[in-house]
């Protein structure tokens, strides 16, 4: 296994956290305090090479943010918008075209529970490449929802897990292959990896259960270059678990580069051999995994 190792700042952030996505030429900022965010659109300048912010392409979000991102769209055809979470699924449009109308605005805020007094936080989300008018999100209440965005309206609601979701994501990516149809899959504090299927969503696939038992797991990336491959990091764990579809139950490989707890893992957009994770080292390791099954 190869890895780069980079240096992160070793910042104190007790009472923030910062999140940098990169997508094209831009960045969102994201800094958190107690009880709200401010989320900022960072671009790059081509011709300096250095990157700006622009105060109208910011915002202030009511509650500390969960996870961000901007809608998949490798084509740049659909209209520019971004989704947060935090208490509540929101989605934002991006106008950034004409200078003096450029701002963030808020196109939609989604509730799976309006009737109720308190939210229930959303601890994640994934927005669906194959189908991007769907975003599923995970909450501390154990349940997976499916949002259709463009209605407004919740597709589909499941008990998932026997604890809190921690993560999830599509198997997305792949036309042909086992990710085009509906299938996502999460990780919980019940120490469970679990994947449905939307054309029969009643029923679940328990792909691995942690080691010691109910361990909980708190992140999960799917492999959109070869989606028989999921990775998935313990809480408290500086490794990183390697799964293959064909062979539910047992890991394929673990990952050990970390010399403290792994925070996040990603596979690369375009590469199916490769996976960047973070940890409480400030490292960023990319890695290139021992290869694979065929």
């Amino acid at each position: 296994m190869g890895a780069w190792v980079f240096e992160a700042s070793k910042v104190h952030v007790s009472n923030a956290a910062l999140v940098l996505q990169i997508l094209q030429e831009t960045i969102v900022f994201l800094h958190t305090p107690a009880h709200s965010a401010q989320v900022e659109i960072v671009q790059l300048d081509e011709t300096t090479g250095r990157f700006y912010r622009n105060p109208k392409l910011s915002v202030e979000h009511p509650y500390p943010v969960t996870k961000i991102m901007f809608i998949p769209d490798k084509e740049s055809q659909k209209t520019d918008l971004m989704a947060t979470t935090g208490d509540y699924l929101r989605i934002w449009q991006i106008h950034d075209t004409d200078e003096e109308a450029k701002k963030l605005e808020l196109k939609s805020l989604l509730n799976n529970r309006p009737k109720d007094e308190y939210c229930v936080p959303l601890t994640s989300f994934d927005w669906s490449e194959v189908e991007p008018w769907r975003v599923a999100t995970g909450g501390i209440d154990t349940t997976c929802t499916v949002w259709d965005i463009d209605k407004g309206v919740v597709d589909t609601q499941l008990i998932a897990h026997d604890d809190v979701v921690n993560d999830i994501a599509w198997g997305s990516g792949v036309a042909g292959s086992v990710a085009a149809v509906p299938v996502f899959a999460s990780v919980s504090d019940d120490g469970s990896v679990r994947m449905f299927d939307l054309r029969d969503y009643r029923h679940s696939t328990i792909l691995y259960e942690s080691k010691p038992p109910q361990t909980p797991l708190i992140r999960l990336s799917w492999n959109k270059q070869d989606p028989r491959y999921l990775a998935t990091v313990q809480r408290h764990s500086n490794t990183i678990v390697l799964l293959d579809l064909r062979f539910p139950s047992v890991s394929v490989s673990e990952l050990h580069s970390h010399h403290a707890c792994v925070t996040s893992a990603a596979w690369a957009p375009h590469s199916k051999h490769h996976l960047c994770s973070v940890g409480d080292d400030f490292q960023v390791q990319p890695l290139n995994p021992k290869p694979l099954k065929p």
